[in-house]
């Protein structure tokens, strides 16, 4: 009996490898192919040269978004746009506090109006997004 129960515990960590294995390097083509694309569409519309380092950050970002569910994927058992949405505000507060991020789609002026941190708002509109998106592209919550 305690044999098989051990069988069982392998048996269980080797999904949990795989899973994570699966989860870490899928991402990796499409947020290759993906940072090039914003990096594109962002150098386009004349915010940013294209660069390098540019083309990295998006891909990074990307792949970071990605990487961010998968231990809440192998904790609950099944992906869920919750995930999306911490995922999403998690880089987001991230990114915004460090400076590589801006709060899209608000008002800068509504920060100084009702005294709103940016880094809490870009959390919101950030996570929101990732909500969003998933909630669309077919994710159960």
């Amino acid at each position: 009996k305690k044999s098989k129960q051990l069988h069982n515990g392998t048996k269980k960590m080797s999904h949990i490898y795989y899973h994570q294995k699966q989860c870490l390097t899928a991402p990796i083509i499409p947020s290759a192919i993906f940072g090039c694309v914003f990096a594109g569409i962002d150098s386009m519309s004349g915010m940013n040269r294209l660069t390098p380092q540019v083309v990295g950050s998006y891909m990074a970002g990307i792949y970071a978004y990605n990487a961010v569910q998968c231990p809440m994927e192998a904790i609950h058992g099944k992906q869920s746009s919750i995930h999306n949405l911490i995922a999403g505000g998690s880089l987001g507060y991230i990114g915004i506090r460090a400076g590589r991020l801006g709060v899209p789609f608000v008002d800068p002026y509504a920060f100084l109006r009702f005294g709103l941190s940016p880094a809490a708002v870009g959390a919101a509109v950030y996570g929101g997004m990732g909500f969003l998106l998933a909630t669309l592209g077919g994710k159960r919550i």
